[in-house]
């Protein structure tokens, strides 16, 4: 009867089990590990930001802030990374960040954020046109309108800017005495003080919240 010498018999077992390991191999060995390893990390965090940022875990993804339960590591680390951009190029931070709301018109949308409080600083109006831009300041917030050249879908504005006021309750009061017409006072997780929202001509939603929950 013939001897078994293939690959898996216990002779050429042992022989691998007994044969050194190279340099090169050891090297590939821990390049291989490392690799493995940064993988697994980068897998953890990305994981992490899917689960904060999934809508099915909250009850209206509409109105919900990423920003507002964020946990408080994860809060910590990107705090650290901008102060360590910002250390690191000599660049001072920013003063303030205005944003610039296409409008179908300056002066009727200067004229309803009004009601809410805001007043006009700045406006630019050419000869023999209508209003082409309006920057409006209420407090510390700021706003900035400019006039599109493109018709205006309400229901396809992708942004929506959030207020705060000194008290929810009376601030959408004073709107409703305006013949506006503001929601109902929400009480979501990151709004314990409530939340309204309002909707502009063009159809920009704005969430007013109190200062309480800053």
């Amino acid at each position: 009867m013939a001897r078994y010498t293939g690959p898996d018999c216990k002779r050429c077992r042992r022989e691998r089990r007994a044969r050194p390991v190279r340099h090169e191999e050891r090297r590939s060995l821990r390049e291989g590990f490392r690799f493995w390893l940064r993988i697994r990390r980068l897998r953890a965090f990305r994981g992490g930001i899917a689960h904060r940022a999934d809508s099915r875990h909250y009850a209206d993804s509409a109105q919900w802030l990423p920003s507002a339960e964020a946990p408080p590591r994860l809060m910590e680390f990107e705090m650290t990374e901008a102060s360590a951009s910002t250390i690191s190029t000599g660049v001072k931070p920013l003063a303030a960040l205005t944003p610039m709301a296409h409008v179908a018109d300056v002066a009727t949308s200067v004229s309803w954020y009004s009601k809410l409080g805001f007043v006009a600083e700045h406006t630019w109006t050419p000869e023999g046109k209508p209003m082409q831009w309006a920057h409006l300041r209420n407090g510390g917030a700021q706003l900035m309108l400019v006039r599109s050249d493109r018709h205006m879908n309400p229901g396809a504005q992708d942004v929506l800017f959030y207020l705060y006021a000194n008290g929810v309750a009376a601030y959408r009061e004073s709107l409703i005495a305006q013949q506006l017409q503001p929601g109902e006072i929400s009480y979501p997780f990151y709004a314990k003080h409530g939340e309204f929202r309002i909707d502009d001509p063009d159809g920009y939603c704005l969430l007013v919240g109190d200062t309480e929950q800053q």
